[in-house]
């Protein structure tokens, strides 16, 4: 049973690596974080690294994040412009502001 779950487990982390590559990335910047506060305020000897390191995996989180929500769909749109152009007008401007949905 417990070599089912494993494998089960396996599964998903291979079927879904993007999701697995930005928990990992978030996971880091909160240790990152969270160890800079420690050594800053705590033991009084702030890293040197840590705000730089934090800084970098937020930026390959935002655009790693990007890319999953234009990947499901779930990247916003504004679209209070387009929705004032007649419906024949709307049509062309709606395909290219969401091209996943074509």
């Amino acid at each position: 049973m417990k070599a089912a779950a494993v494998f089960r487990l396996a599964s998903v982390l291979l079927r879904h690596p993007l999701e697995v590559v930005i928990c990992c990335i978030l996971i880091a910047i909160v240790l990152v974080t969270f160890g800079q506060v420690i050594f800053r305020y705590v033991l009084e000897s702030p890293l040197s690294w840590s705000d730089e390191g934090a800084r970098f995996l937020l930026q390959w989180l935002a655009m790693l994040s990007a890319a999953y929500a234009f990947k499901t769909g779930s990247h916003f749109a504004l679209t209070f412009i387009v929705d004032r152009f007649e419906a024949r007008l709307r049509s062309p401007w709606s395909l290219s502001s969401s091209p996943s949905s074509s």
